[in-house]
């Protein structure tokens, strides 16, 4: 008998010839969850010398097309080659725990309802070593309008929401991550595993992180220029009564944060 824990998940890694791809491609070998296949995406148009043999016991393919392709054309690239129930991205530069393909899928095969999962996910330097930062927002379907809080690898998903439509949007090249999230939530509920079980390093090619975090509300910043782009795709979208709530959410954050801010000013007010 068939079971989704017995599923074959194909994890899409799109590299540009980091030398990092070799540690992303071990954390991929150590999984505890034994049906996996690695489909390298070859994004800098240079060809790419993993071979099969180095991958194993994942089953690889490689994508390359002899040309530079943007980040949202190699993720699609990835799809399409992709044959796994499930599916999950790992860039050349990021790396996961030996449980986290399990236990995303542990938790999806209990819930069939719900088609994506992600875990929790460490920040680290551009040497690997971890820094006071660790993305572990439950999910929330209207701050996920306001701002992209999932790393691309800590999801897995069903590959029915791409038979559905889902895809990754030509048009970005920033937040393309995001904007493939919002399609997703239009389909599915989302879920937070609490499990750190994910490595996302720092000082990569993004362009998505800044020493002002002001600068993504800026119209003159690369940030800025990118939350416009998908905001202006997202508002044709989008009902009323979901900008609504959105605004809501956002006055009573504001109120709530202006009341504990009162309440620790009051406590050091002298009586």
């Amino acid at each position: 008998k068939s079971s989704i824990k017995n599923s074959l998940v194909s994890v899409i890694c799109r590299t540009i010839g980091r030398q990092e791809l070799q540690q992303a491609v071990q954390s991929l070998q150590s999984q505890t969850y034994p049906n996996v296949e690695l489909i390298i995406v070859d994004a800098r148009g240079q060809g790419t010398d993993v071979t099969e043999e180095q991958c194993q016991p994942l089953s690889l393919s490689t994508v390359s097309t002899g040309e530079p392709l943007s980040r949202s054309q190699a993720a699609n690239m990835g799809l399409e080659k992709a044959s796994g129930e499930f599916l999950m991205f790992l860039d050349d530069d990021d790396w996961v725990a030996h449980d986290h393909i399990r236990t995303l899928i542990n938790y999806l095969s209990l819930h069939k309802d719900i088609k994506a999962a992600y875990s929790s996910t460490q920040k680290t330097d551009s040497s690997g070593n971890t820094i006071d930062c660790v993305f572990e927002q439950s999910y929330d379907p209207l701050l996920l309008m306001r701002d992209n809080y999932i790393p691309i690898h800590s999801m897995v998903f069903h590959r029915s929401l791409i038979e559905k439509g889902c895809k990754f949007d030509n048009s970005f090249d920033i937040y393309e991550d995001w904007d493939f999230w919002l399609q997703i939530s239009r389909l599915t509920a989302i879920h937070h595993v609490p499990v750190l079980s994910a490595f996302y390093r720092s000082g990569g090619d993004s362009q998505t992180t800044s020493g002002d975090e002001f600068d993504r509300f800026r119209s003159n910043t690369i940030q800025g220029d990118a939350r416009s782009k998908i905001f202006t795709k997202w508002k044709t979208i989008w009902q009323g009564s979901e900008l609504n709530e959105l605004i809501g959410s956002i006055y009573i954050n504001m109120v709530n944060e202006i009341k504990i801010e009162l309440g620790h000013w009051l406590c050091k007010v002298p009586i």
